[in-house]
């Protein structure tokens, strides 16, 4: 049952990598994955990402939660920046 639960779990779009990747870490304690651990969590880190591009990158490399991590702080800076001109826009 808890194989099944983590091969079905969503990443909400808002949740970090860093939270869901240790939702995932737990969930897995459950199952008996054993030498395919590290490449199930690959796999539900990669379909967490609604955006395909990203989903072609984090499948061909063997640092995907880095890359996921960055993507995740390059988007927050993106949008803080947005956030200040919107501001800015309106004084």
């Amino acid at each position: 049952m808890q194989w099944y639960k983590l091969n079905n779990v969503i990443r909400n779009p808002r949740e970090s990598v860093a939270v869901f990747m240790a939702c995932l870490h737990r969930m897995a304690k459950f199952c008996s994955f054993g030498d395919s651990l590290l490449e199930t969590l690959k796999d539900r880190l990669v379909w967490g990402f609604s955006d395909m591009a990203m989903q072609r990158r984090l499948l061909a490399s063997s640092q995907a939660i880095q890359i996921a991590q960055e993507k995740e702080g390059t988007d927050r800076g993106v949008q803080k920046l947005q956030a200040m001109e919107v501001k800015a826009s309106e004084t």
